[in-house]
């Protein structure tokens, strides 16, 4: 009987012995894979044995106090990382290439390694010191959150899934976002952007730019956006809109206003007789239309309601609507021989 139990103890005590037991030196990093929901020490040895990090998908070990996540690399099956709120300075996944969601916000992190990682497909790393971030092999990416950083730039040209990029708060001059012709929501807000260019991006639904030094800023091409603001950019006078019609709800400074011709000081259109009409905006009170070909037009403004607000008959080469029309958008009607012509405009 003795032999037997001594037997019994020695395999139990090579079992042990051939178990490979995780370092993990953060002390509160530990405890909070010890106390996991769901169980990670399923045999309740007080250690975490490779085997068990290597049976974990989804970790979450948020608002815990820790400093070291030395020894997530032996969490080789990990599809989904929550570790913000705490202290960390440096991240590196590079061994959890299964990854698909990070959320490593509001810590210190002035690293962070994702280049592994070409599953990811969402990161939130916000509320960081970042200068740097790689994003050149995470070619799903959907989502990105890295605002309130300090990155001075940012490259997302290989990112062509990005469908929502928020970058608010950082250094950054400019962003280039002409391949993500997915993008529904960009926030850039409170960065030094001196130029944005939108006109890839026809799915855009959101545009927050607001406390940055733009000069120019065109939405002509995104017809979808909902949200816009462009608040405290002391230098952006104006917006071009072209046939878009401004929302009531959109933000921008009183010093800015809506265009409708992107580049040029009149919206042009050519008749069947090759003819040229111009539509200027001058001073408040006129808005003039000119360039008509030899003959004579009828002019009829309508309101966005629809309705007919002003009309005009037996013009020629040019006319000028006087202080008749508030300041607005407007579409413009002119028919006449062999030309019918509709011109949205915009008068301030």
């Amino acid at each position: 009987m003795k032999k037997i139990i001594s037997t019994i103890v020695l395999a139990a005590i090579t079992s042990l012995s051939h178990a490979q037991i995780v370092s993990i030196p953060d002390a509160n990093f530990k405890q909070a894979l010890l106390s996991h929901s769901p169980v990670i020490d399923v045999n309740n040895n007080g250690q975490i044995e490779t085997t068990e990090a290597q049976a974990v998908t989804s970790l979450g070990v948020a608002e815990k106090n820790i400093v070291d996540m030395t020894g997530i690399e032996a969490f080789t099956s990990l599809k989904a990382l929550y570790c913000y709120a705490n202290n960390i300075k440096t991240l590196s996944l590079t061994k959890n290439t299964q990854l698909t969601t990070v959320t490593c916000s509001d810590n210190a992190l002035t690293q962070l390694d994702i280049s592994k990682n070409t599953q990811l497909s969402a990161l939130y790393c916000h509320g960081n010191a970042l200068k740097t971030l790689n994003l050149s092999n995470n070619r799903r990416l959907g989502t990105l959150r890295c605002s309130f950083n300090q990155l001075t730039s940012l490259n997302v040209s290989n990112n062509r899934q990005i469908r929502s990029l928020d970058i608010e708060k950082n250094q950054l001059t400019t962003i280039d976002v002409s391949q993500n012709v997915f993008l529904r929501k960009l926030i850039c807000g409170m960065n030094k952007l001196t130029t944005i260019n939108v006109s890839a991006n026809p799915e855009l639904i959101m545009l927050l730019c607001n406390s940055n030094l733009l000069s120019t800023l065109s939405i002509a091409n995104n017809t979808k956006l909902l949200d816009l603001n462009t608040s405290l950019n002391p230098n952006l006078t104006s917006i071009c809109v072209g046939t878009i019609v401004p929302r009531s709800n959109w933000s921008i400074d009183a010093h800015t206003s809506y265009v409708t011709n992107c580049g040029t000081t009149a919206a042009r259109v050519t008749s069947e007789e090759a003819s040229s009409i111009s539509v200027v905006q001058g001073q408040l009170s006129e808005l003039s239309v000119v360039g008509l070909s030899k003959g004579t037009y009828t002019l009829q403004v309508y309101n966005t309601l629809g309705q007919s607000v002003y009309k005009a008959e037996n013009i020629t080469h040019t006319h000028t609507i006087g202080n008749e029309l508030p300041a607005g958008h407007y579409m413009i009607k002119i028919a006449g021989k062999n030309l019918a012509k509709t011109i949205q405009v915009v008068k301030f």
